[in-house]
């Protein structure tokens, strides 16, 4: 009998534990600030989908590398130009602030099978807020979406002195408070 009960358990699935890097993931990261070299004072968070709790994490590092962007470039259009060049210029190295980033991670099966998602932003007075059917998994193409939702970041905003201020804030809090919503989660 005792060799009938190791067989069967022998034949059972693993079983995939909570953390486990075979399902795939949400992952919420969050930094606050000011850093060395990064004189943003907000706290800024992202958050991420990934087909394994890793790959959530590699994803949400480059969403709260553009969400930081984002809140840099929003805070300096909101200052007059002396103050804005003074911020930019003590603000350089924000782009490495993630290293120091707290990432929670939890797994959502359900990702697997999901073929709708939704993509919703607080408060959303800049109509970034949209559902949207899968064509591929929802961590590939539900990121895809957010980033052609939330916008590219130019690489220098300021060149000529002007950024428009409504849409920076718009482009912060979309790469900040944006989440997708797939499958059962909806």
């Amino acid at each position: 009998m005792g060799w009938l009960a190791i067989f069967a358990l022998a034949m059972l699935p693993p079983s995939v534990s909570l953390g486990s890097d075979r399902e795939p993931a949400r992952c919420v990261a969050r930094w606050q600030g000011p850093g060395e070299g990064c004189a943003l004072q907000e706290a800024v968070s992202a958050e991420a989908l990934g087909s394994t709790e890793k790959a959530g994490r590699k994803q949400v590092l480059k969403n709260l590398a553009a969400a930081v962007e984002s809140a840099r470039i929003h805070k300096a259009a909101t200052l007059p130009a002396g103050a804005r060049s003074l911020f930019l210029d003590a603000s350089q190295s924000c782009d490495e602030v993630t290293e120091s980033a707290i990432i929670t991670c939890f797994p959502e099966p359900h990702l697997r099978s999901a073929r709708y998602c939704w993509f919703e932003v607080d408060m959303d007075l800049c109509g970034q807020s949209q559902g949207f059917f899968l064509a591929s998994r929802a961590w590939v193409q539900g990121e895809q979406t957010r980033a052609e939702i939330c916008g590219q970041l130019p690489d220098d905003p300021f060149t000529e002195d002007t950024v428009d201020e409504r849409s920076a804030g718009c482009q912060a809090r979309c790469w900040q408070q944006g989440k997708l919503s797939c499958g059962a989660a909806r």
